[in-house]
């Protein structure tokens, strides 16, 4: 959504949060996460 919002001009901005509930611990973050993005990313930059 940023990316399209860039390109149709918005200006964007990026506000910081903190979960502190989190501060320490393991990430959520799984495999399928950082497969999506690593495919996802270049489709959307070359998309017309």
């Amino acid at each position: 959504m940023t990316f399209w919002a860039h390109r149709l001009g918005f200006e964007i901005k990026e506000i910081p949060i903190t979960f502190r509930e989190r501060e320490a611990g393991e990430s959520k973050m799984d495999s399928f996460i950082i497969r999506e993005a690593f495919f996802l990313v270049p489709r959307l930059r070359w998309r017309k």
